[in-house]
């Protein structure tokens, strides 16, 4: 249970037996115990408004992609958070965070869109996404050196996946028409499963 009414949860992340949870205006929480109990751990984080859509980690450090705040790291489970967004315009609206070997992407989402990765940690990012059309990207998956990118400008939602980095993109299918997007992404060799808002 959560120590503030109405928490609305957006993202969960399950990392060295911890689970975070990221809500949509209330920061992160962190369980030790299965969810039995949780705490805060916000400090340094935009809470105003400013969902935390999505966690990935790297080489013990945490990372939370927000909605309109960009990218937070922290090396302490949480307990302190510092903004790593060099390489970003201003305000992005992360939705996405997968890392790939000791790469970590960030799929974005309204404006600025884009996908981005960083080889070193977070301290700088670059776009990758110069083959694809403008629209916003929910969701990422990877399989070694292939990325797989999921694309939505209403009323067209469609995969594509790049193996050189984002220096080309091929269009792999397009989905069902839905209001949401591609939702989520999973590669299970040699299928690529998307959830839209309607199915899978």
């Amino acid at each position: 249970k959560f120590d503030d009414n109405g928490v609305v949860t957006a993202s969960l992340y399950s990392e060295n037996g911890n689970l975070f949870a990221g809500t949509r205006d209330s920061g992160v929480y962190l369980s030790a115990n299965g969810g039995l109990l949780w705490q805060k751990k916000s400090i340094g984080l935009p809470v105003n408004g400013m969902g935390v859509n999505s966690f990935t980690s790297l080489n013990n450090k945490l990372f939370a992609g927000t909605f309109g705040g960009g990218i937070f790291s922290s090396t302490n489970n949480g307990d302190n958070w510092f903004a790593v967004n060099n390489g970003f315009q201003p305000n992005p609206y992360v939705y996405s965070l997968l890392t790939n070997n000791t790469t970590v992407i960030a799929g974005m989402f309204a404006y600025p869109t884009g996908l981005y990765y960083s080889s070193n940690a977070g301290s700088n990012w670059q776009q990758f996404d110069a083959g694809l059309p403008p629209g916003d990207l929910y969701c990422v998956a990877c399989n070694d050196n292939k990325v797989y990118a999921g694309y939505t400008k209403y009323p067209i939602t469609a995969l594509y996946q790049t193996s050189n980095n984002g220096a080309n993109w091929n269009y792999l299918s397009t989905l069902p028409t839905s209001e949401g997007g591609i939702r989520g992404l999973l590669f299970k060799p040699p299928y690529v499963f998307a959830a839209i808002r309607y199915g899978v």
